[in-house]
């Protein structure tokens, strides 16, 4: 059930390089100043949860907005840039043995100073991940504010969401956010993590079956 059709193109200009010091500055700033998830991972409760949110301190904050989701986001992860794992990493361990038809992934803005072909190439390794569980992605678009404290982070992740909206399943939330305001260039608003909410409530893929969880005697190959 492809949905959300967009005809954009990834950029093919040049690529955002790795800079020096200012860079590592800027990213510990980054993670200090928010991108931290104030709790840590939440338990799972797979009883009533059918849905699913993986990714950063952005999704984290979105996820809380549905109380039978599955938060399995965790602030200062990337696709590349690792705090408790990476995003891929983050999300297999949380997942465990359950296996939800859907999983939603936000995420992106931690790796705005790596390389973007770099980045995109591991947000492309998530999807295949979570194809070969037999759990279909839905990408949803980060927001992108304009005064973004770096000018390299409003590229990163202007190229990052280009490329989500060429996947079959993707839900463009992040302008939808914008508007609402950001305390830090990065973080939507109380206002605005509900406006996300919405969009991926309006988005949301429909007659979604419940989760299933892998039986005790079956084995995988994962780690």
């Amino acid at each position: 059930m492809a949905r959300w059709p967009h005809h954009s193109l990834l950029r093919r200009g040049p690529r955002p390089r790795l800079v020096g010091p200012g860079a590592a500055v800027l990213a510990a700033t980054l993670l200090l100043t928010g991108c931290f998830a104030p709790s840590g991972p939440p338990a799972l409760d797979n009883s009533t949860a059918i849905r699913w949110i993986a990714g950063d301190s952005i999704a984290y904050r979105v996820a809380e907005q549905f109380p039978t989701a599955h938060n399995a986001a965790q602030g200062g992860n990337g696709f590349i840039v690792a705090n408790v794992g990476t995003i891929e990493e983050f999300t297999v361990t949380a997942l465990g043995a359950h296996r939800p038809d859907w999983i939603v992934v936000v995420g992106g803005v931690n790796d705005w100073y790596k390389p973007v072909a770099a980045v995109i190439a591991a947000m492309a390794h998530f999807e295949d991940t979570m194809t070969g569980l037999g759990i279909k992605t839905l990408w949803a678009t980060e927001p992108i504010y304009p005064r973004a404290f770096d000018p390299l982070l409003f590229t990163s992740t202007g190229a990052f969401r280009d490329w989500v909206l060429t996947r079959p399943f993707h839900a463009d939330c992040g302008p939808a956010v914008v508007p609402l305001g950001t305390p830090d260039g990065v973080h939507p608003t109380t206002a605005g993590a509900q406006a996300y909410a919405q969009c991926l409530e309006a988005n949301w893929p429909a007659a979604e079956p419940a989760a299933t969880t892998v039986p005790e005697t079956t084995t995988t190959g994962g780690p």
